[in-house]
C-alpha cells in the first residue's frame, strides 16, 4: 500500500491556512496518506502546532480520536515532528495507547531530546526513532545505529546526496523519509522523477511532500 509511505506534509490541505488543521489531517488519512505533524506543548498538553501555540489549539489525544475512527488508522505512517523538548512521556503514551506506536517515529528534535526517546524505546517503548541527515550532518548522523528511520533533509541543495546514499541506508536496515524540495520552496519535478522508482520499489522508502496526490499519480504511472 504505497500511499501510507507518502507523507502528506501538515496533512492534505490546498490553502496555507489549512495546515495542521484536523480536517487537513483527517483528510490525509481517510485517502491511505501517512502524515507529518508538528507537536509543541501548551498547558501541559501536547497539541500539533508548527510554531509557538496560542488560542485554541488541536491536541494530539483529540486528532488520535478522530484519526482512530477512520478504516486506515492504523495502516498509515506517522512522522512526528517534535518541535518542544519535556513531551516525550506524552508522545509516547498516546502513540501506545491508540496502537500506533510501530508506525510512528518522532524526529527533529534537539539531540538531548533525541536521547530521552531513546532511553523510553530501550526500555520497551515502541515508537521509532528517526535521525536526520542534511548537508552539515551527514557523516555520521547522530544516534545512527539506534535509529529505525533516516530524514533525509537539506538547507539548501537537495542535490547534496544521491540514490547511492539512500540505498547505504538501507542495506544498514534504516528505514528511509525523503523531504521533497517543494517543503523548502524549490521545484520538485525532477527530484520526483530522479527518485520515483526506489520508492516504488522498496516499502522502506517514504517521501513527505506537500502534494501527495500528485505523487502518487507519479508512482501509478
Amino acid at each position: 500500500m504505497f500511499r501510507s509511505r507518502i507523507l502528506a506534509h501538515r496533512g492534505l490541505w490546498y490553502k496555507p491556512e489549512e495546515k495542521n488543521t484536523l480536517a487537513a489531517l483527517v483528510k490525509a488519512v481517510e485517502l491511505g496518506f501517512g502524515i507529518e505533524t508538528d507537536f509543541r506543548d501548551q498547558n501541559r498538553t501536547v497539541v500539533v502546532s508548527h510554531d509557538m501555540p496560542h488560542g485554541s489549539i488541536l491536541t494530539f489525544r483529540k486528532l488520535l480520536e478522530e484519526l482512530s475512527k477512520l478504516p486506515k488508522f492504523k495502516e498509515v505512517w506517522y512522522a512526528l515532528n517534535i518541535k518542544a523538548d519535556g513531551i516525550e512521556d506524552e508522545m509516547v503514551k498516546h502513540t501506545q495507547e491508540f496502537g500506533i506506536a510501530k508506525t510512528s517515529f518522532v524526529f527533529d528534535m534537539s539531540f538531548p531530546t533525541a536521547y530521552q526517546y531513546r532511553a523510553r524505546i530501550q526500555k520497551g517503548a515502541e515508537l521509532l526513532l528517526a535521525t536526520r541527515v542534511s548537508e552539515p550532518e551527514n557523516e555520521p548522523p547522530y544516534l545512527y545505529r539506534d535509529a529505525s528511520v533516516v530524514w533525509v533533509d537539506y538547507f539548501e541543495n537537495p542535490d547534496w546526496f544521491s540514490e547511492k546514499d539512500i540505498q547505504r541506508y538501507l542495506r544498514d536496515g534504516k528505514k528511509v523519509a525523503l523531504v521533497s524540495p517543494e517543503l523548502h520552496k524549490m521545484p520538485h519535478e525532477e527530484f520526483w522523477n530522479r527518485y520515483v522508482q526506489i520508492f516504488r520499489d522498496n516499502e522502506t522508502v517514504m517521501i513527505c511532500t506537500d502534494l501527495p496526490e500528485a505523487f502518487a499519480e507519479l508512482v501509478e504511472e
